[in-house]
């Protein structure tokens, strides 16, 4: 028997289509239509699994009842379901019926294997390494259980100390991946401060100070109110001069010696705080330029803004109930930053977009994007995902991914901001620290936004309008506007 359709149903066509802004309608993907089958988009149909709990989900023909081993289940409005499963040990038999159509899915619970012992114990070593990436992982400890830290500049030259696992341990405590290093045996070369170079204003709106040195050293930065202080390792210490005049930086002084270390202090003029910083090597030195704040007497005039469409070409991202039947999250995301671009470009900034169409690009030009395009903001969006293990028709919301510590306070702003002007829920917190390439910046506020979790029948259906696209990237526009006029 058919099912009777709900009161006020939009026709289909019209209520999925993923629109876009004129200047993008060429990339509108095609209208999600109705399957006239069973789509099962998770467990595969012999899954093995160790967990006590499953979500089998997917989408059906939403004109006919949907039956999970003879009773009646749920869907949203095109047909979207899941449900969370308890498993019993041994095999579990799941038989979907719709429109005549029946498919079965097997799922095995198996016992837990007793955890196999880290074999990874740390040995001391000697030597030294050269960075041989940009924007590395750089962490606290081994592991992903400690807190990141700056990432380094490609030729950074480290005192190695040892290893564990899959990382080396450089002569500060802090932990990089070998992956990432060169590694010598060989003792690492004296270093001294031979010179100091002032540029008041770069073409990337920044002050920066170069460091004529031999040695590509290894440095730290840490930003504190009213000043930030440059750690150059294994460095002799040279009395810095007066510094030209700029608009950030008021001087430099001397912060102190450690054994072989110094440290410099970059001290603001009151009232100024950079709007990020980067540290590199060019020029035979180290160079360190701060940012100036953005002007904000003529609105957002004068602002650019990167925005990032998450995924694209052959990386479809996650993928939602009706699997490729249906918009994956790449053509989401690149509707609502389309949105979000028309927002910001009325508001007269520039908009600078990783991808504008349906085109892969890799994690490491998107990266090099944002240092080249030097923004005031860069902001990635996406949506979310979560496993099958994991209870599809609960795990929902907004969530916003950050990587420093010093990138918390926007994302809060972010997390606050859209969840009241969409009445979209916050996942948790709101907030999720991780380790992710487009936020491992200091060069300018980054943050990455996850909108909805295309793994949740209900926000999946949601996402696929396109007046929940404009919302979205309307009001992210709009946070991103009011974030940069408010700092």
């Amino acid at each position: 028997m058919k099912r009777s359709k709900r009161v006020g149903t939009l026709l289909l066509a019209a209520a999925l289509i993923l629109g876009l802004p004129a200047a993008a309608a060429a990339f509108t993907p095609a209208p999600y239509a109705n399957p006239h089958t069973i789509i099962i988009a998770a467990p595969g149909e012999n899954a093995v699994t160790t967990g006590d709990h499953i979500s089998l989900y997917g989408a059906c023909d939403y004109d006919y009842p949907l039956y999970l081993n003879g009773a009646p289940i749920s869907y949203t409005e095109h047909g979207f379901f899941a449900q969370y499963l308890s498993l019993q040990m041994g095999e579990n038999r799941y038989t979907l019926e719709n429109n005549g159509i029946t498919k079965t899915v097997v799922v095995t619970r198996e016992a837990k294997k007793p955890a196999t012992p880290d074999p990874t114990g740390y040995t001391p070593l000697g030597g030294h390494g050269v960075v041989r990436l940009d924007n590395i992982t750089h962490r606290q400890g081994p592991g992903t259980s400690y807190a990141l830290l700056e990432p380094l500049v490609r030729g950074t030259t480290c005192a190695v100390t040892g290893q564990s696992g899959s990382y080396y341990r450089l002569a500060d405590g802090s932990y990089i991946f070998k992956s990432a290093v060169n590694y010598s045996g060989a003792a690492l070369p004296r270093n001294q401060v031979l010179a100091f170079k002032t540029t008041p204003l770069t073409e990337s709106r920044a002050t920066e100070i170069r460091l004529k040195m031999p040695v590509q050293t290894y440095y730290s930065v840490e930003m504190q109110s009213g000043q930030a202080v440059l750690t150059l390792y294994n460095t002799a210490f040279a009395r810095p001069p007066e510094l030209k005049e700029n608009a950030v930086v008021r001087d430099i002084v001397p912060a102190g010696e450690q054994g072989v270390n110094t440290r410099y202090a970059f001290r603001f003029h009151d009232g100024v705080t950079p709007a990020g910083y980067y540290v590199d090597f060019r020029d035979g030195g180290l160079v360190i330029g701060f940012r100036h704040p953005p002007a904000r007497a003529a609105g957002m005039a004068g602002m650019k803004v990167l925005l990032d469409a998450g995924h694209g070409g052959s990386e479809n991202g996650a993928l939602g109930a009706a699997l490729t039947a249906g918009p994956a999250e790449k053509d989401i995301n690149l509707a609502i930053t389309h949105y979000a671009a028309e927002y910001l470009r009325g508001a007269g900034a520039t908009v600078v977009m990783t991808r504008t169409d349906d085109t892969f690009v890799s994690l490491d030009d998107r990266v090099a994007m944002i240092k080249k395009v030097s923004p005031d903001i860069a902001v990635s969006i996406h949506n979310n995902a979560v496993a099958n293990t994991t209870d599809q028709t609960i795990t929902k919301g907004l969530l916003i991914c950050y990587s420093l510590p010093s990138q918390a306070a926007d994302a809060r702003f972010f997390a606050d901001a859209l969840s009241a002007a969409t009445g979209q829920p916050q996942s948790g917190t709101g907030l999720y620290s991780s380790n992710l390439a487009l936020t491992r910046l200091t060069n300018c506020p980054a943050v990455l936004i996850e909108n909805a979790f295309m793994s949740n029948p209900a926000e999946y259906e949601w996402l696929l309008q396109d007046a929940t696209q404009r919302l979205l990237g309307t009001e992210i526009g709009r946070a991103i506007e009011r974030r940069l006029l408010q700092n």
